[in-house]
Parts: structure tokens; sequence; C-alpha cells
């Protein structure tokens, strides 16, 4: 099962394992400053291989120390007002860069004899990213659950606080009770 994290506060990280290929894709979902800023930071880096401007999607091929082992980071970013067949063109976008990319790597280039090795890789790309976009988004569901439970709770508390603030001026208003005058 893929492991998944928060990376930071904006950026949501999941690893896929590519068992047939031996590698890893790392499916990154969060602001484009933040990714870069992430993957900086990973890889010791002062310079980044990818531009600054803000794409719909990005995907980066990466080789640690050059001696031969490669992983693959795909980027999106998070806009949930972005319709379903954008999110989705975007998401098979990137799934064929990642899965082209790989495959070249091991030696493949596409042609009509291959493409089927392509197709189904690709599909399996895609259908981990989607599944990685279904734990995002149900971790911002919970995460705003929380927020609205933790809303909840503030304000009863302050309820409760006016509320008893307001039993203190109505009984410093009403006249004395005759317990009251008693004890005095």
């Amino acid at each position: 099962m893929p492991g998944s994290k928060r990376a930071s506060s904006e950026l949501f990280t999941r690893t896929i394992k590519d068992s047939v290929y031996q590698t890893d894709v790392t499916v990154c979902i969060g602001p484009y400053g933040s990714f870069r800023r992430w993957f900086a930071k990973r890889h010791f880096m002062d310079q980044l291989p990818f531009a600054d401007r803000v794409p719909c999607g990005k995907t980066v091929e990466f080789e640690y120390d050059n001696d031969g082992v490669k992983s693959w980071y795909v980027w999106f970013p998070d806009h949930p007002d972005v319709s379903l067949p954008a999110l989705f063109a975007t998401l098979v976008h990137e799934s064929f860069h990642v899965s082209t990319q790989i495959l070249r790597d091991r030696g493949l280039s596409l042609t009509r004899e291959s493409e089927e090795a392509f197709a189904y890789h690709m599909t399996d790309v895609f259908r981990n990213v989607l599944q990685t976009f279904g734990a995002y988004d149900e971790q911002r569901q919970r995460a705003k659950k929380r927020q609205r439970a933790e809303v909840s709770i503030r304000k009863r508390a302050i309820r409760k606080r006016a509320s008893r603030s307001g039993l203190q001026k109505l009984r410093r208003k009403l006249p004395a009770s005759k317990d009251r005058k008693l004890a005095s």
C-alpha cells in the first residue's frame, strides 16, 4: 500500500511503488511554491531543474548522485474549483509523462509492438494517481470536519460565558431575596 503523509502544512505527498519497473513515483498535491521548496530541501538543491512558472501539472525525473537510480515526482495544484473533466485531463496527461519516461528509461520506445506495455503501465500510474487524489480529498474533508467541530466548541464556550455573565448582571439588578437579606 502506498504511504501517504503531509510533507508540509501545504503539500500532500504519497509515494507509489512501481514493483514491475523497480522505481518510485511520488505524487505531490498543493501550491507550486510549496512543491518547489519541498523538492529543493529533499534533494539539497539551490537550483531546481524546472521552471518558475506555475503549470497545470509537472512531472520531474530525478537521478540520485549520478548512480543511475531514478525517481519520478508528479505535482498537481490544489484547485478544488477545477472541473472534473479538466482535472482528469491533467491527471491523464501527467500519468502519460511518468509512464513514458519510466519505460523509456528501461529501454522501451513507443512503437506499435510496445504500445500495450505503455497502455498497461499508464493505466496503473493513472489508477494510483487517482487513488492519491482520493486519499488527499478524504484528508481534506477530515480536516474541514475537525475545523467545524473546533469552531462549534469555541462558539458554545462563548455562549456559555455570555450566559453566565448575563445571569450575574441579572442577579445584580434583581432586588435582594429574603435569603440574601438574612445572610447579611
